[in-house]
């Protein structure tokens, strides 16, 4: 067995010091995952569609029941959806902040860290796959978690990567305050099989390690009715499950004195035996929670989708109802009087029940039944407006590719923009300690980005950081065009600024183009020109349109003098009810017209008369 290469001396006794320390830790921190477990399991169950385990009836223990109508309407993760695609469509622009924006070295400096960064983002495919998963995360599980860190190889050299843990409730968190600002700790704890164990640390045989399979069986649900299916039709999408051989994997990062002095170390447990330890020289540990939206007084956060999940269940119960009312009623029962010999099979396929009576005479009929389901679908369109109302509106999944140009709507979809604006403040908070994080990285492991990571004083300094974020309301780019034009003609922005508005993604690229262009005499003479025939032609275009206008105000002053001179004369007043010429029969149940009602064309004809008769 190889053993793990630790930088203190006497490191046996400080391995086994530390390793019974943090799964002491881990131990405690139990309680807070067990509780996170269940919440997460009803929030990934509506999540996923499986809203048939949870039902309002009274006297069920789930929703699954054989031989009736199960409807699940998955309006939760519609929603929860949406909200994602609204953050991820628009993700955020990144700018580093120049210390001096009037010196040209200190900006060429900012560029460099701002490309430096942007790379390390686009080597770990943030935008694509980390930041789409844990926006995902966030709105259904309500919190998530990245780590990054500094890595090294042979192949590569030195590198940054950044991860995100894509189930939440694996990683505990020693929380030092209930608000959740500040942590002590983080443990991320998985399952690895052998193999990926063996290959990560050198030949490592976690074979002693590998946890005991569970015994397996098959249990009943308990229903009392007997109308409990055991269908497992609920998985919608596979889990990736398999029965390969795995052994559990702690990865603990925290903040333990080392050689009398505090430092952030990583430790990996196998089982209960320590494989690998590292002292480094991090200054924080390498982990990032994130939020959605606050729960006071707890450091996790409330999801999206709590809220719609009692909607949710009611309205698959009520729609269950009336789908098993209707079909009692498409499939016609009988009634079989005094013929005990009558053989039921007899009665076509599909027809329903035939139910047996005693009776004076031999009888088969139809049985009777009168059912309205209005109560029902009112009580249903209450439920889907109150799961509406709660979660995003009608509107927000109208206008998703609708051609909504202009401002139409920006009110309803006021409810979109909340949400999301609230979760990207929580990404902000996330993404500039992220950014913070790799600046620290460049200055410690990374001598080559010196050059670059100086003021003009020489000194190593990490730069601010702006996010700049898309508006999500549906306008068109013509808009945004306009709005950009308007504030650049006020001069309350600069030329930077108004290139990104107007949907620039390089604007330092372009005004350095620009800057170019303005010394070359022969482009810039050409350019003089197509902006003389582009004021002509717009110039064209205003005189068309003033004669235009004159034209038809001309006309219309035509049109008022013959109107003066044809002006009907004063007719006597007239009430609705005498509007006898425009009167429209309706008939009544008895095929008789009802003379009390007139067309809507009468009646505008009876109050013009009335305006006319009062002058």
């Amino acid at each position: 067995m190889a053993k793990p290469k630790l930088v203190l001396e006497k490191d046996e006794k400080f391995r086994d010091e530390l390793t019974e320390e943090i799964l002491k830790e881990i131990k405690l921190t139990q309680s807070d995952v067990d509780e996170r477990k269940r919440v997460l399991k009803m929030r990934r169950d509506f999540w996923e569609g499986k809203h048939h385990l949870y039902t309002n009836v009274v006297g069920l223990r789930g929703k699954e029941k054989e031989g009736h109508i199960n409807a699940v309407f998955n309006y939760t993760w519609k929603m929860g959806e949406k909200l994602v695609e609204s953050l991820t469509n628009f993700p955020f622009k990144l700018k580093m902040v120049s210390e001096d924006e009037s010196d040209e070295n200190e900006n060429i400096r900012t560029e460099a860290v701002e490309k430096a960064i942007k790379k390390v983002l686009r080597d770990n495919d943030f935008l694509e796959v980390v930041f789409d998963r844990c926006s995902a995360i966030q709105v259904r599980d309500a919190d998530f978690a990245l780590k990054c860190t500094v890595q090294d190889n042979a192949e590569e050299g030195k590198f940054i990567r950044i991860e995100h843990a894509e189930d939440i409730e694996k990683v505990h968190v020693m929380w030092d305050t209930a608000s959740g600002n500040t942590y002590g700790a983080v443990a991320f704890v998985d399952e690895w099989t052998l193999e990926k164990i063996k290959q990560e640390f050198d030949g490592y045989d976690a074979e002693s390690m590998q946890q005991e399979e569970g015994s397996k069986g098959s249990g009943s649900h308990g229903d009392e009715y007997g109308l409990m299916g055991a269908g497992n039709r609920s998985q919608t999408t596979p889990t990736g499950k398999t029965d390969l051989p795995k052994a559990k994997v702690i990865d603990y990062w925290g903040r333990k004195l080392v050689d009398k002095e505090y430092k952030i170390i990583n430790a990996i447990i196998i089982g209960k035996e320590m494989v690998q330890f590292q002292s480094t020289d991090y200054k924080d540990i390498p982990w990032e929670i994130g939020h959605s939206f606050d729960n006071p007084r707890y450091p996790w956060s409330m999801s999206f989708i709590d809220p719609l999940i009692d909607p949710q269940v009611e309205l698959n119960d009520r729609q269950s109802e009336e789908g098993d009312m209707i079909r009692v009623g498409a499939n016609m029962k009988f009634v079989v009087v005094n013929m005990p010999d009558f053989d039921e099979k007899s009665v076509k396929p599909g027809s329903g029940q035939v139910i047996f009576i005693e009776g004076e005479n031999a009888d088969f009929k139809p049985l009777t039944m009168n059912m309205s389901p209005f109560p029902n679908e009112a009580y249903l369109s209450r439920t889907i407006e109150h799961l509406f109302t709660l979660g995003l509106p009608k509107i927000a999944f109208a206008a998703g590719t609708a051609p909504y140009t202009g401002r139409v709507g920006a009110i309803q979809y006021q409810a979109v923009i909340d949400p999301v604006n609230k979760l990207r403040k929580k990404w902000q908070k996330v993404l500039r300690d992220l950014v913070r994080m790799i600046q620290q990285y460049f200055i410690d492991f990374f001598p080559e980005t010196h050059e670059f990571m100086v003021d003009s004083n020489g000194k190593l300094i990490i730069r601010d950081v702006e996010f700049d974020w898309e508006n999500i309301l549906p306008l068109s780019k013509s808009d945004l065009i306009v709005d950009a034009s308007t504030l650049f003609d006020r001069d309350a922005i600069p030329l930077r600024k108004y290139l990104e508005l107007s949907g620039i993604n390089d604007a330092p690229r372009i005004i350095k183009e620009l800057k170019n262009e303005s010394r070359d005499e022969e482009l810039i003479t050409a350019r003089g020109k197509f902006k003389e025939m582009s004021r002509g032609a717009v110039q064209a275009g205003i005189e068309a349109r003033k004669m235009q206008m004159e034209a038809e105000e001309a006309q219309g002053a035509s049109m008022g003098q013959v109107a003066e001179a044809t002006q009907p004369q004063p007719k006597p007043i007239q009430h609705t009810f005498q509007n006898q010429g425009e009167r429209r029969g309706i008939s009544s149940a008895r095929g008789a017209p009802q003379t009390g009602q007139v067309s809507q064309q009468g009646a505008m004809r009876a109050m013009q008369q009335n305006l006319n008769a009062q002058g």
